[in-house]
């Protein structure tokens, strides 16, 4: 008995499997690695959410998330990551359905889901305390939805994609491109006359209800107007578009691999062969993300392609579903299984055995700010050029007395040097060592801010005339250092 049903449910039962061991490879030290620089942005102010909720007057749905997550059980690193492990779990249920029911092949649906679970990028973003691993489960349920419509024409599933990708839509603007989704799923399931003149129809009231007050609230909000204004206006140089395609390119590369090329050739594939289903749901955001990175965007970081990532893979496994129909010999089929299985390996960046810590690239350097601050003795005066790492790591032995402005996303240099608290915590800035009372006073430095801070030039080189070195960390994007100061007039 148990035989004949391990022979029925063999799929399932390695996909359960799978999952298992996802929750080993996702959870196995997730307090453990230092925050890095963006993960406190949403962590700090969902803290303050889950003491007082009208914190801010306005929040991603991510840093929600996180403060229910901290209301619940605790105020700490893996209680911050959490809700991205939970994100992770259901993106991998739906990149096993949404190919399944494509192709009606549930063999295709474990290949897509095995991939998107060994992918070393991935499982670092599901790890982390940012909203990105929620921006793919975002995607990927918009994808579902709207597939499960054109499957079945309920209006539910309709409905639900409206309400879902507004809600998408407001908590980032990479989400823009569901407008497209829906519309162009619409358009390919009503694109004779007779059958659009079915919306009108019973059926769809409530759906045209729905999109009253769906363009009511995006007008009032102004939100079509900044689309269609960020759209039409000036982007990028030529030389710098080039440069960015090129980056996020071999970004994609370095990354998938194998998994690039097939995606990038099914994806041309798709509009060749007029197959609309698959060129609505992984072209076209494709093509969007793309037109938005390399285009329209003004910041360069490797995690903002993460979004890519589960298209290519989706694309990537209906490609090797369309060559194995064609195959009609077993030795063949064997054959040709195994050269892409070792293509596939041995090209893309993956990671199978649980880690404790995992690394970015270049582009968002991770100074272990956990040890940092540990190693600083208790009661003691701290000043740090990031000071809600210091709250985050430092507040329950003390505080930041103050704190060293930074100018990281360029807002320029008057703008910065008005400011006299930091904007999250309210501590107050410091420009020189000569406002300091006598007496002991540990710093915070960073291998980024030090190089990249114009600002505080003179500030930092007074301190590097009194500084004894306590604790330093030189590994690769992880610089950091405290220096005690002795200020003594």
């Amino acid at each position: 008995m148990i035989k004949n049903i391990f022979k029925k449910y063999w799929v399932e039962i390695i996909l359960w499997w799978i999952i298992s061991y996802i929750w080993i490879l996702l959870f196995y030290n997730l307090w453990l690695q230092s925050f890095w620089i963006d993960e406190w942005y949403s962590s700090y102010v969902a803290k303050y959410m889950s003491i007082e909720w009208l914190y801010k007057s306005s929040y991603f749905l991510f840093e929600w998330l996180q403060a229910l997550s901290f209301k619940l059980w605790w105020i700490d690193d893996f209680w911050a990551r959490f809700p991205s492990v939970i994100a992770h779990l259901i993106s991998v249920l739906l990149m096993y359905l949404i190919p399944t029911k494509i192709c009606k092949n549930k063999y295709i649906g474990l290949l897509s889901a095995l991939i998107f679970w060994l992918l070393y990028w991935e499982l670092w973003w599901w790890r982390d305390a940012r909203f990105y691993s929620l921006l793919q489960l975002m995607l990927l349920l918009e994808i579902f939805l709207m597939q499960k419509w054109a499957d079945t024409k309920k209006t539910l599933y309709l409905n639900l994609g409206i309400i879902l990708s507004w809600l998408w839509m407001i908590f980032h603007p990479f989400l823009y491109c569901l407008w497209a989704i829906l519309v162009c799923i619409f358009l390919f399931q009503y694109k004779k006359l007779r059958d659009f003149k079915t919306i009108f129809s019973k059926k769809y009231l409530s759906t045209r209800i729905l999109v009253i007050v769906w363009l009511a609230i995006v007008i009032f909000y102004g939100t079509l107007w900044g689309v269609l204004k960020w759209s039409l206006s000036s982007g990028l140089s030529l030389d710098a578009k080039k440069y960015y395609f090129m980056f996020y390119a071999k970004h994609l590369w370095t990354e998938m691999g194998m998994i690039t090329i097939f995606g990038v050739l099914w994806m041309s594939w798709f509009i060749l062969k007029k197959r609309w289903r698959e060129t609505i749901f992984f072209v076209l955001p494709f093509i969007l993300f793309i037109y938005a990175l390399v285009i329209k965007w003004y910041l360069m970081h490797s995690r903002y392609a993460l979004l890519m990532f589960p298209l290519m893979i989706l694309s990537s496994a209906i490609a090797i579903f369309d060559i194995f129909k064609f195959i009609k010999s077993r030795y063949e089929k064997s054959v040709i299984a195994i050269v892409l299985v070792l293509f596939i390996w041995f090209s893309a960046h993956f990671q199978i055995l649980p880690k404790s810590n995992y690394y970015f690239d270049y582009t968002s350097p991770q100074p272990d700010f956990k040890s940092a601050y540990a190693s600083i003795p208790s009661w003691s005066n701290v000043i740090s050029w990031f000071p809600m790492l210091c709250d985050w790591y430092y507040s329950w032995r003390w505080k930041c007395i103050n704190a060293i402005r930074v100018d990281l996303v360029h807002d320029g240099k008057t703008k910065i040097t008005k400011l006299e608290k930091e904007k999250y915590t309210k501590i107050p800035y410091i420009d020189n060592l000569d406002k300091l009372t006598p007496g002991v006073y540990y710093f915070v430095i960073d291998n980024l801010t030090a190089n990249s801070e114009s600002i505080n030039s003179t500030l930092y080189k007074q301190i590097r005339k009194h500084w004894k070195i306590t604790y330093e960390s030189w590994k690769s994007y992880k610089n950091i250092f405290v220096a005690k100061v002795l200020i003594n007039r």
